[in-house]
């Protein structure tokens, strides 16, 4: 069996050969589509991911700052230290006059329990 090559022929073939190759690239287009569509789903759902952890941290230094903001500061425990200096001095003062005062009656006792005698 002979097949004539004639123009219309080649042409008919050459056609069909185009079209076969932009079919083969339509079936490969989508299936590079549909890759790269689940990849960019999945890179979508990290990213959300992602953005609602930044928020839950921002959250979280928000709350964080507010509280270092109400806490004293250096001038602030300075004068705290200062207080308390000023409260053990006077403490120790009463020690010192508690412990005269001991001494006054243990001098007093001594004193009642000689009857009086000296």
């Amino acid at each position: 069996m002979a097949i004539e090559l004639t123009t219309s022929n080649v042409l008919w073939l050459i056609c069909v050969f185009v079209m076969a190759n932009f079919a083969l690239a339509k079936i490969i287009a989508r299936v590079y589509d549909r890759r790269f569509t689940e990849r960019f789903v999945r890179a979508e759902k990290r990213l959300s991911l992602l953005e609602s952890g930044l928020k839950e941290t921002d959250a979280r230094l928000s709350r964080t700052e507010s509280a270092l903001e109400a806490l004293p500061g250096h001038d602030d425990l300075g004068k705290l230290y200062e207080r308390v200096n000023a409260l053990a001095e006077g403490i120790h003062a009463l020690s010192g006059e508690f412990s005269g005062a001991k001494h006054t009656l243990n001098l007093l006792h001594q004193f009642l329990l000689e009857g009086g005698r000296r």
